[in-house]
C-alpha cells in the first residue's frame, strides 16, 4: 500500500487518504507494545521510513515539542548546540 501511495503521488492527489494512512501507521507504532505484535510494528516503522525518504520532513510534526531546530541564520556556538539536543522523554514517543 505504501508503494502505491508513493507511485500514484497520493501526497498531492489524494491528501486525505495519504494523511489517514500516515496517521494509521503512527497509531500502530504508538499503541502497539505487546511482543506478539512486534512484526506489525516493525512493518509500520518500515512504511513510515519509506514515506519519509520520499517526502522529507513528513514526520517532523510527530516528533513533539521537545525537538528544537535552531534558526537558519544562527551560528553554531557552543551555547546554541543545546537547541540540537533531544529531550530524553521524547525518545520514547515514537517507540
Amino acid at each position: 500500500y505504501t508503494t502505491l501511495l508513493i507511485h500514484f503521488n497520493c501526497f498531492e492527489s489524494d491528501v486525505a487518504r495519504f494523511e489517514g494512512f500516515v496517521d494509521y501507521l503512527y497509531s500502530i507504532i504508538k499503541h502497539t507494545n505487546k511482543s506478539a505484535d512486534r512484526i506489525l510494528r516493525s512493518y509500520a516503522c518500515e512504511c513510515l521510513h519509506e514515506l519519509e525518504s520520499w517526502y522529507p520532513g513528513l514526520l517532523f510534526p510527530m516528533l513533539g515539542e521537545d525537538w528544537v531546530v535552531p534558526g537558519i541564520f544562527e551560528e553554531a556556538a557552543p551555547h546554541s548546540t543545546q537547541g540540537l539536543s533531544v529531550g530524553a522523554d521524547s525518545l520514547g514517543r515514537l517507540s
